[in-house]
């Protein structure tokens, strides 16, 4: 089964994040090291994603605005390729910063009509 976007937040296809965008999965364990420096932990739970470096370029502002819309509330249902598998999975995650750089703006109305760059980091709640 394909997916119809890169990833899905609540219900939104977003679009496909410009090169340089990167998934973290990360392994927690429940403990450090021991004297010997060797690894004493278990691993707790299951691997959290970070969509990392996620940027676009050149987005219209109704574009951009509408993947904002979907980060609310906080905590967004998340569907994108798990690249381990090659399957969609289904994730609940919250968004870090989200930054957009204006292009071009209307002179009469001061309104961005296109912006340069427009990013956001997505992180695992680990629910």
């Amino acid at each position: 089964m394909g997916l119809s976007a890169f990833l899905n937040v609540n219900g939104v296809d977003w679009p496909t994040p410009m090169h340089g965008f990167q998934y973290i999965f990360s392994t927690t364990v429940n403990n450090g090291r021991n004297a010997n420096n060797a690894t004493i932990g278990q691993i707790v739970g299951r691997d959290l994603i970070k969509l990392d470096a996620m940027q676009w370029n050149g987005l219209e502002p109704e574009v951009w605005q509408r993947m904002l819309k979907s980060l609310k509330p906080f905590y967004v249902s998340v569907t994108l390729e798990d690249y381990r598998t090659g399957e969609p999975m289904t994730v609940t995650m919250y968004p870090n910063d989200r930054t957009a750089k204006p292009l071009f703006t209307d002179r009469n109305s001061h309104r961005v009509t296109r912006y340069e760059t427009c990013k956001v980091n997505l992180i695992d709640t680990g629910r």
